[in-house]
């Protein structure tokens, strides 16, 4: 970089700065120097990623961007050559000028409308801008992204979204990408923020691209089958299910868009239910619009036994007499938990509302469904816990907006045979999710969001039963979508956590503590489109450490390991 100019205010105006920024002028002259330096830094970093994507045939450059879930996250899909090298033009411009170009920088008491830098006109001629005081408190990378912002308004102002929104901060600038890519390449903001991403991608939220290119808003589900492994699922557009895995010291093996397929011909972006019974063993479930149960099964050694689309049909369809569509509005699930390492138990909701179960064990292999009662919404999801090996739990909300509960053990079998199932109250939203834990064998905690869009939960224990049976289930606040689906993580007995995505697809955090109790919800960042359910799982190497994985409206599956670093 070349020294930049610096005019200061009068005299008067100059001292009330030093005073309101605690600086020397020699301090804030130094300050100008790292952040234009920082700014060049952040341009060259951008830069030197975007070059493989504009090398080579020109006909690869479309494919090879819209499968990088770093610029689809914050520049949306290319439908021609010459929009990746529009950007790349114009990151090369700013880089010029900060490198190349003696800067001028105004210093101002004061600007316009809050505003903590301000260009006059376009860099061409003059080539200077304005800061305030407030500048000079931000960090080099901060100060050095808004001078990048600054000069892309060489090129464009400040986009707005559909919602008449200007683009300011992370959350509207990957909502722009979403909405209107056109406008994202010509957002100075997107330019800012694609540069802090590549050189600290924990700093717009902590949600880094693990690839894939699915329907938008896919379920995925994940699992950790051994210390530092995670194995996550999702349906593709073409009905096949893939699959990727990570591990600390490789990443995601899928985030060069090359996700595994494992077979499967299911509806695109539909449920799935995943569980690892061992380290070496992992199941996948789902349960097609006919009512017939798939699975597929991997080991080390024989790798997924339905990789050729021949996947295992459980039992005959489970009451496909009521058909999918216009009767039923939900799409058909099965629940799984792996109880110990050889056994496993599915239950689901049939199209009649009554619930049925199916047990495996080796040898004996999977038993015909049967009924265990109920009365729910036809197809209406359930959850299901193992709290010991030897006792299941599994929860669903009624026709009346009740949850009610059957539990099993191998003694009793299973308590609501004769529709008696156990009311555990509220008054919800039929057939709402209800998310569980079991934060030790005699410890439950449910959650649904309400009517009221806030989130709800009772709890349960020995001799005390649960504490929302009459209704005066505890609020933890909130404002979500009614009847949204939450998901729990217990990392310890002491602890539990809750994460629910808002209208807007930005996922909020409580948490409980045995000594504090309830935490009000915190915003973590944004992705995705609203009311995407959030998958979180356990890593058991930290004992408690959290991972949520969500698929964005651009089709590709983003993991957040953000959640670690909250009390």
């Amino acid at each position: 970089m070349k020294k930049p100019k610096i005019d200061w205010p009068s005299q008067k105006k100059t001292d009330a700065i030093l005073a309101e920024t605690g600086l020397s002028k020699s301090e804030m002259e130094d300050l100008i120097g790292s952040g234009i330096r920082r700014g060049e830094h952040l341009a060259d970093v951008a830069m030197t990623y975007l070059e493989p994507f504009v090398e080579g045939d020109e006909d690869d450059w479309e494919g090879r961007w819209n499968g990088d879930g770093v610029l689809t996250m914050w520049f949306g899909r290319i439908d021609a050559p010459n929009h990746a090298t529009d950007v790349q033009r114009r990151l090369r411009s700013a880089y010029d000028r900060l490198s190349d170009e003696v800067l001028t920088v105004n210093i101002k008491d004061e600007l316009p409308k809050d505003y903590h830098a301000q260009n006059l006109g376009a860099f061409l001629s003059p080539k200077a801008f304005r800061v305030a005081p407030e500048w000079f408190t931000y960090s080099d990378t901060k100060r050095g992204s808004i001078l990048i912002h600054e000069l892309l308004h060489e090129w464009f102002p400040d986009q707005e979204l559909e919602s008449g929104d200007k683009v300011y901060g992370s959350t509207k600038a990957k909502q722009l990408a979403i909405e209107d890519p056109y406008h994202a390449r010509r957002s100075p903001e997107n330019y800012e923020w694609l540069c802090v991403h590549l050189d600290d991608p924990g700093s717009d939220g902590d949600w880094e691209p693990a690839g894939g290119y699915f329907p938008a808003g896919a379920e995925v589900r994940a699992v950790s089958r051994r210390p530092a492994q995670l194995d996550a699922f999702v349906i593709g557009n073409n009905g096949v299910v893939f699959t990727s895995s990570w591990t600390s010291a490789g990443g995601w093996s899928g985030a060069q868009d090359d996700w595994w397929p494992i077979g499967g011909d299911f509806a695109s972006g539909g449920p799935l239910a995943v569980v690892a019974r061992s380290s070496d063993h992992l199941d996948v479930f789902h349960r097609a619009k006919n009512g017939q149960v798939h699975s597929s099964a991997w080991t080390p050694e024989d790798g997924w036994s339905g990789v050729d689309g021949d996947w295992w049909r459980i039992g005959d369809p489970v009451v496909a007499d009521v058909p999918f569509g216009p009767v039923l509005s939900r799409m058909p699930t099965v629940s799984a938990v792996a109880r110990r390492a050889d056994r496993l138990d599915l239950v689901t909701t049939g199209a009649n509302g009554f619930v049925y179960t199916s047990a495996w064990s080796p040898g004996a292999g999977w038993s015909p469904w049967s009924s265990i009662g109920g009365g729910f919404p036809g197809n209406a999801p359930l959850s299901i816990v193992a709290r010991t090996p030897d006792v299941l739990d599994v929860f669903a909300t009624d026709d009346d907006g009740v949850v009610r509960t059957s539990s099993w053990s191998e003694e009793r079998g299973w308590s609501g045979l004769d529709g008696g199932w156990w009311r555990v109250g509220g008054s919800f939203p039929d057939g709402a999710p209800v998310a569980v834990a079991a934060r030790t064998p005699e410890n439950l905690d449910v959650f649904v969001v309400g009517s009221d869009g806030a989130v709800h939960t009772s709890a349960w224990s020995p001799g005390q039963g649960w504490s929302g049976a009459d209704d005066d289930w505890w609020s933890l606040g909130g404002s979500f979508s009614p009847g949204a689906a939450a998901a729990v993580v217990a990392p310890d007995a002491g602890r539990l956590e809750v994460y629910v995505p808002d209208r807007d697809g930005v996922v909020h955090q409580a948490v409980w503590t045995a000594g504090t109790g309830w935490e009000p919800f915190v915003a973590l960042d944004d992705l995705g489109p609203a009311g995407v359910p959030v998958g979180t799982l356990v890593d058991a190497v930290d004992h408690g450490d959290v991972s949520l994985l969500m698929t964005g409206a651009n089709g590709v599956v983003y993991v957040s390991d953000r959640a670690r670093v909250h009390p």
